[in-house]
Protein backbone atom coordinates (compact mmCIF):
# COMPACT_ATOMS: atom_id res chain seq x y z
CA UNK A 1 0.00 0.00 0.00
CA UNK A 2 1.52 3.73 -0.76
CA UNK A 3 2.19 6.01 1.58
CA UNK A 4 0.30 8.74 1.44
CA UNK A 5 0.46 12.15 2.38
CA UNK A 6 -2.49 15.06 3.79
CA UNK A 7 -2.12 18.36 1.59
CA UNK A 8 -3.79 21.66 0.71
CA UNK A 9 -3.29 24.61 -1.25
CA UNK A 10 -3.02 27.54 0.52
CA UNK A 11 -1.04 31.40 1.09
CA UNK A 12 0.88 31.93 3.73
CA UNK A 13 1.25 34.72 5.86
CA UNK A 14 4.03 37.05 7.07
CA UNK A 15 5.27 36.70 10.24
CA UNK A 16 3.76 40.23 11.64
CA UNK A 17 0.54 39.22 10.52
CA UNK A 18 0.84 35.89 13.10
CA UNK A 19 1.75 37.76 15.09
CA UNK A 20 -1.49 39.76 15.57
CA UNK A 21 -3.21 36.75 15.45
CA UNK A 22 -1.01 35.05 18.05
CA UNK A 23 -2.45 37.96 20.19
CA UNK A 24 -5.98 37.31 19.23
CA UNK A 25 -5.76 33.52 19.87
CA UNK A 26 -4.32 34.08 23.21
CA UNK A 27 -7.64 36.79 23.84
CA UNK A 28 -10.03 33.81 22.85
CA UNK A 29 -8.12 31.00 25.02
CA UNK A 30 -7.91 33.48 28.14
CA UNK A 31 -11.75 34.38 27.87
CA UNK A 32 -12.37 31.12 30.39
CA UNK A 33 -14.61 29.55 27.89
CA UNK A 34 -14.48 25.81 28.41
CA UNK A 35 -14.51 23.52 25.06
CA UNK A 36 -12.97 26.20 23.11
CA UNK A 37 -10.04 25.31 20.75
CA UNK A 38 -7.72 27.72 19.81
CA UNK A 39 -5.41 27.28 16.83
CA UNK A 40 -1.42 27.91 17.14
CA UNK A 41 -0.57 31.04 15.10
CA UNK A 42 2.12 28.86 13.32
CA UNK A 43 -0.50 26.64 11.63
CA UNK A 44 -2.87 29.58 10.19
CA UNK A 45 -3.12 29.76 6.42
CA UNK A 46 -5.29 31.06 4.57
CA UNK A 47 -6.50 27.93 2.55
CA UNK A 48 -7.58 28.29 -1.06
CA UNK A 49 -8.04 24.64 -1.25
CA UNK A 50 -7.97 21.07 0.58
CA UNK A 51 -6.60 18.59 -1.33
CA UNK A 52 -7.00 15.09 1.45
CA UNK A 53 -4.16 12.67 1.29
CA UNK A 54 -2.54 12.09 -2.07
CA UNK A 55 0.18 9.80 -3.22
CA UNK A 56 3.76 11.38 -3.58
CA UNK A 57 4.15 11.05 -7.14
CA UNK A 58 0.92 13.57 -7.48
CA UNK A 59 3.02 15.99 -5.90
CA UNK A 60 4.67 17.04 -9.46
CA UNK A 61 1.83 17.27 -11.13
CA UNK A 62 0.11 19.41 -8.53
CA UNK A 63 2.83 21.91 -8.58
CA UNK A 64 2.64 22.41 -12.24
CA UNK A 65 -1.08 23.13 -11.81
CA UNK A 66 -0.67 25.64 -9.01
CA UNK A 67 2.25 27.45 -11.24
CA UNK A 68 -0.48 27.38 -14.13
CA UNK A 69 -3.04 28.89 -12.22
CA UNK A 70 -0.42 31.50 -10.44
CA UNK A 71 0.55 32.56 -13.98
CA UNK A 72 -2.48 34.11 -14.50
CA UNK A 73 -2.45 36.80 -11.55
CA UNK A 74 -0.16 39.47 -10.91
CA UNK A 75 0.48 39.81 -7.47
CA UNK A 76 -1.68 41.17 -5.00
CA UNK A 77 -2.37 42.77 -1.06
CA UNK A 78 -4.57 41.90 1.00
CA UNK A 79 -5.35 42.11 5.02
CA UNK A 80 -6.88 41.68 7.95
CA UNK A 81 -10.74 42.52 8.15
CA UNK A 82 -13.79 41.60 10.71
CA UNK A 83 -14.31 38.93 12.76
CA UNK A 84 -17.03 36.48 12.78
CA UNK A 85 -18.60 32.73 13.14
CA UNK A 86 -19.62 29.79 11.30
CA UNK A 87 -22.27 28.97 11.30
CA UNK A 88 -23.44 32.20 11.25
CA UNK A 89 -25.98 34.37 13.21
CA UNK A 90 -29.61 33.39 12.28
CA UNK A 91 -28.22 30.13 11.43
CA UNK A 92 -30.20 26.45 12.86
CA UNK A 93 -26.33 25.31 14.52
CA UNK A 94 -24.79 27.08 17.18
CA UNK A 95 -21.31 28.50 16.41
CA UNK A 96 -18.56 26.04 15.97
CA UNK A 97 -15.66 28.57 14.30
CA UNK A 98 -14.15 31.53 14.92
CA UNK A 99 -12.80 33.69 11.92
CA UNK A 100 -11.54 36.55 10.71
CA UNK A 101 -12.12 37.77 7.34
CA UNK A 102 -9.47 39.46 5.12
CA UNK A 103 -10.31 42.42 2.72
CA UNK A 104 -8.13 44.49 -0.09
CA UNK A 105 -8.00 43.15 -3.27
CA UNK A 106 -10.46 40.31 -3.37
CA UNK A 107 -11.02 40.30 -7.04
CA UNK A 108 -7.35 38.67 -8.03
CA UNK A 109 -7.66 36.34 -4.97
CA UNK A 110 -11.24 34.82 -6.62
CA UNK A 111 -9.23 34.81 -9.69
CA UNK A 112 -6.55 33.03 -8.35
CA UNK A 113 -9.00 30.39 -6.72
CA UNK A 114 -10.79 30.14 -10.02
CA UNK A 115 -7.90 29.26 -11.98
CA UNK A 116 -6.55 27.10 -9.16
CA UNK A 117 -10.34 24.91 -9.28
CA UNK A 118 -9.74 24.71 -12.65
CA UNK A 119 -6.12 23.64 -12.83
CA UNK A 120 -6.49 21.29 -10.38
CA UNK A 121 -9.78 19.69 -11.74
CA UNK A 122 -7.99 18.29 -14.94
CA UNK A 123 -6.11 16.54 -12.43
CA UNK A 124 -8.98 14.55 -11.04
CA UNK A 125 -9.45 16.84 -8.00
CA UNK A 126 -13.37 17.68 -7.52
CA UNK A 127 -14.40 21.40 -7.59
CA UNK A 128 -15.26 23.13 -4.21
CA UNK A 129 -19.20 23.28 -4.30
CA UNK A 130 -18.96 26.39 -2.41
CA UNK A 131 -17.34 29.84 -3.29
CA UNK A 132 -14.39 31.29 -2.08
CA UNK A 133 -15.25 32.32 1.52
CA UNK A 134 -11.77 33.90 2.77
CA UNK A 135 -11.17 33.71 6.31
CA UNK A 136 -8.31 32.62 9.09
CA UNK A 137 -9.90 30.39 11.34
CA UNK A 138 -8.82 31.32 15.23
CA UNK A 139 -10.20 28.67 17.10
CA UNK A 140 -13.07 25.67 17.26
CA UNK A 141 -15.48 25.03 19.43
CA UNK A 142 -16.26 21.26 20.71
CA UNK A 143 -19.51 19.34 20.09
CA UNK A 144 -21.66 19.89 23.77
CA UNK A 145 -19.87 22.96 24.52
CA UNK A 146 -22.49 24.78 26.78
CA UNK A 147 -24.18 27.87 25.18
CA UNK A 148 -22.73 30.18 27.93
CA UNK A 149 -19.03 28.92 27.30
CA UNK A 150 -19.84 29.53 23.50
CA UNK A 151 -21.18 33.41 24.05
CA UNK A 152 -18.11 34.11 26.23
CA UNK A 153 -15.72 33.22 23.37
CA UNK A 154 -18.03 35.07 20.54
CA UNK A 155 -17.61 37.98 23.11
CA UNK A 156 -13.96 37.70 23.27
CA UNK A 157 -13.48 37.26 19.50
CA UNK A 158 -15.96 40.36 19.26
CA UNK A 159 -13.23 42.73 21.30
CA UNK A 160 -10.08 41.80 18.96
CA UNK A 161 -9.34 44.79 16.65
CA UNK A 162 -6.32 44.42 14.20
CA UNK A 163 -4.23 47.37 13.01
CA UNK A 164 -5.17 48.60 9.56
CA UNK A 165 -1.47 48.52 8.54
CA UNK A 166 -1.14 44.66 8.58
CA UNK A 167 -0.83 43.64 5.12
CA UNK A 168 -0.80 40.37 3.84
CA UNK A 169 1.39 40.61 0.71
CA UNK A 170 0.52 37.77 -1.87
CA UNK A 171 3.24 36.65 -4.82
CA UNK A 172 3.13 32.96 -4.06
CA UNK A 173 0.68 29.74 -2.70
CA UNK A 174 2.02 27.07 -1.18
CA UNK A 175 1.49 23.08 -0.95
CA UNK A 176 1.30 22.56 2.49
CA UNK A 177 1.43 18.87 4.42
CA UNK A 178 -0.45 18.60 7.41
CA UNK A 179 0.51 16.04 9.35
CA UNK A 180 -1.26 14.99 12.86
CA UNK A 181 0.36 14.07 15.84
CA UNK A 182 -0.50 14.14 19.73
CA UNK A 183 0.25 17.78 20.22
CA UNK A 184 -1.92 18.36 16.79
CA UNK A 185 -0.97 19.25 13.36
CA UNK A 186 2.07 20.82 11.92
CA UNK A 187 2.55 21.61 8.79
CA UNK A 188 5.66 22.08 5.93
CA UNK A 189 5.46 23.27 2.62
CA UNK A 190 6.34 20.87 0.05
CA UNK A 191 6.18 23.08 -3.22
CA UNK A 192 5.10 26.52 -4.23
CA UNK A 193 4.53 28.74 -7.29
CA UNK A 194 5.08 32.17 -7.35
CA UNK A 195 2.53 34.89 -9.41
CA UNK A 196 3.97 36.13 -12.57
CA UNK A 197 0.45 37.09 -14.36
Amino acid sequence: MTETIRVFVAIELPEAVRAALGVAVAEIGGSGARGVRPVKPEGIHLTLKFLGDIEPAQVCPLTEAMERAARTVAPFSLRLGDTGVFPGPGASGPPRVLWVGVTGQLQPLRELWTALEAATSDLGFARDRKVLSPHLTLARIKDGTPSGDREMAVVALSRIQFADDLRIPVDSMGLIRSTLGPEGASYDRVASARLIG
